[in-house]
């Protein structure tokens, strides 16, 4: 009989700081979201609504994909490429936008390590898991 507690796959570090980063990360632009959705802000216009209902779409999907890969899920670590992709897409307009800044400076590189922490093969590796052992019930 398999014991359930001994799935313990021993994470790298850098797997480790994705996933946390995606999920702390998607916490705050989920809060920011909703915050932005219910204040009753007169000057808000479509955009700024439709742009924060995307925000907390990105910051949800970014916990779930977090958790998920968390415990060992390959569609997971797929949603966490398609946020972080989304990160660096976000960091590079925001480079180009005549508003760029710090801010904008740390997205990108936010989305670059996130994105490479991603693609490392071990990570891959790791998502994809091992056969299952004949000697294993």
């Amino acid at each position: 009989m398999r014991r359930v507690g001994r799935a313990n796959k021993g994470y790298p570090w850098y797997l480790n700081s994705a996933m946390g980063v995606l999920a702390i990360g998607g916490f705050f632009v989920a809060v920011g979201a909703v915050q932005a959705l219910v204040s009753n802000d007169q000057g808000s216009s479509t955009d700024d609504r439709a742009g924060a209902a995307l925000a907390l779409v990105v910051g949800v999907a970014a916990i779930v994909g977090a958790g998920a890969m968390n415990a060992g899920r390959a569609w997971g670590w797929l949603v966490g490429i398609i946020v972080s992709s989304v990160i660096l897409a976000l960091g590079i307009v925001a480079l180009a936008s005549p508003s760029r800044g710090l801010a904008a400076i740390f997205t990108l590189i936010t989305g670059i390590l996130l994105v490479v922490a991603l693609l490392h093969p071990v990570s891959r590796a790791i998502m994809r898991g091992a056969p299952p052992r004949p000697d294993e019930d």
